[in-house]
């Protein structure tokens, strides 16, 4: 059964509210990995306000009835036609429980007119990699990004 959720656009008044959120959901892969170039953990507020004023860019809330339970960026192409999410957070007391695959699939209705998704993940995370191919999305094998020693980053495509 797919939860129920719904994805609130968050107002740019909201970057704390995001940083906090970022620092619960991406502690323990930064605690991994000590990446301190690309994670979403280490985000600074001006780089943050820089996103949510970019107009090809809305950060949602993923909400249930009682609770918020994870976050989602959303960014377009100028075309429409494609568009790619960095980051999906779900927070780590609601994981599990098919909140990231009903936000992907309301993502897809709320943007009908997107034919072509992307996503990137980190290759040494074999359930992030089954996430995402379990959603439809397969790898680009040819996209692989190396980050540091022990972390790449892959992206995945799924076409509407």
């Amino acid at each position: 059964m797919v939860p129920n959720i719904q994805l609130i656009q968050v107002p740019i008044t909201d970057t704390e509210t995001i940083l906090v959120m970022y620092k619960a959901a991406f502690k323990q892969l930064f605690m991994k990995y000590h990446d301190v170039n690309t994670s979403p953990y280490l985000e600074q507020k001006s780089n943050l306000v820089k996103k949510m004023r970019d107009p090809r860019s809305t950060y949602y809330y993923i909400k249930t009835s009682k609770h918020v339970v994870g976050l989602v960026r959303v960014i377009v192409s100028d075309s429409g036609q494609e568009a790619r999410i960095s980051p999906l957070s779900i927070l780590p007391e609601f994981q599990g429980n098919g909140f990231g695959s009903s936000t992907l699939l309301q993502l897809e209705g709320l943007y009908s007119r997107v034919k072509i998704w992307s996503v990137d993940t980190i290759v040494q995370e074999q359930h992030l990699l089954a996430f995402y191919t379990h959603c439809g999305y397969q790898t680009t094998h040819e996209s692989v990004y190396h980050i540091q020693p022990g972390m790449d980053l892959v992206q995945l495509v799924k076409k509407a």
